[in-house]
């Protein structure tokens, strides 16, 4: 066999490879330009091992870094948590504007170990507490909103912590991500018509997941930003409605509508394929509609309005 080098190749053979190497590169240029498509959804069955909780309208649902689970009944203005073993370890529950109180609240994040952040929609704030669920301070519209160009009222509906103590607000009035810094101050936003093709029109929940994207629920979309507030992708999750929360599970997001909860694989092995979970393949309760979910090992925590199931997958 002979190899040839650059200043030995023939002008024929040079031109050809030149033109070779050109067309792979463009190939490679236009697949990571081309948006992730949905691949078919494999379907997948849960059996509930027991429920957990009775809420007046429950909304949201964190697992922290112990495998406590926290829940936010929004029909009661309430943030219970519970232990593993389901059961309850504290609770603050209130109607009003005060410390520990509520006024129509969408979220709560218990991603970062020490720290459970509230969307306090009404009242136009978040509310920081610690893992037992003592109060630690408010985050409001004077202090998160000053300095950005949108108009509009502050009205947070998620938000999310990174590892690095960075805060992410959803503001839904502002279709916006705030980021933040570990103390709490405004940074950048994005998601707005400058994100372009990252510009939010739906946005419900937002989650950070395995390698360090942000992912925002857009409609039936997920929006993947880096942490700079950079546009990388849009993720289209047919599931017949709008996404109501995210959740992250190592290279997966976890996708809940009302009707299903689909697992969408977004980290570099990602053309694995989704796998969704229908409200009506729940074995062993009747749920009708679905609000939140997480995965956690072998465990599915699956939140309905009334009851949190806790299953595991059919074999």
């Amino acid at each position: 066999m002979t190899i040839h080098s650059s200043r030995s190749l023939p002008k024929t053979g040079l031109r050809r490879a030149s033109h070779d190497l050109l067309r792979l590169c463009g190939m490679a240029l236009l697949t990571l330009a081309l948006p992730f498509q949905d691949t078919p959804a494999c379907s997948q069955t849960l059996t509930v091992d027991n429920t957990i909780g009775t809420f007046t309208s429950a909304a949201s649902l964190s697992v922290n870094a112990a495998g406590e689970l926290i829940v936010l009944d929004a029909g009661a203005n309430a943030l219970i948590r519970f232990g593993g073993d389901g059961r309850e370890l504290s609770r603050i529950q209130g109607t009003g504007w005060g410390a520990g109180e509520f006024d129509g609240p969408t979220d709560v994040s218990a991603s970062f170990p020490l720290a459970v952040f509230v969307a306090d929609g009404g009242n136009r704030r978040v509310q920081q507490f610690d893992r037992d669920l003592q109060y630690v301070q408010t985050i409001d519209e004077p202090k998160s909103a000053e300095g950005l160009g949108l108009g509009g009222v502050f009205r947070p509906t998620a938000t999310v912590q990174s590892a690095q103590g960075d805060l992410f607000v959803l503001d839904v009035d502002g279709m916006r991500v705030v980021k933040m810094t570990p103390r709490y101050r405004v940074e950048r936003e994005f998601g707005t018509y400058a994100s372009g093709e990252g510009r939010l029109h739906a946005p419900a929940d937002i989650c950070i997941t395995g390698d360090g994207h942000v992912a925002v629920a857009d409609g039936q979309s997920v929006v993947l930003f880096d942490q700079f507030g950079n546009y990388v992708r849009r993720v289209e999750v047919k599931v017949g409605g709008p996404l109501l929360a995210l959740s992250s599970s190592g290279g997966d997001v976890v996708c809940v509508s009302a009707s299903a909860v689909t697992v969408v694989p977004v980290g570099p092995d990602r053309q694995a394929g989704c796998v969704r979970i229908g409200a009506g393949m729940i074995v062993g309760e009747r749920v009708e509609t679905l609000r939140d979910a997480a995965r956690t090992g072998e465990l599915w925590y699956v939140l309905t309005p009334k009851t949190l199931l806790v299953c595991r997958r059919t074999e």
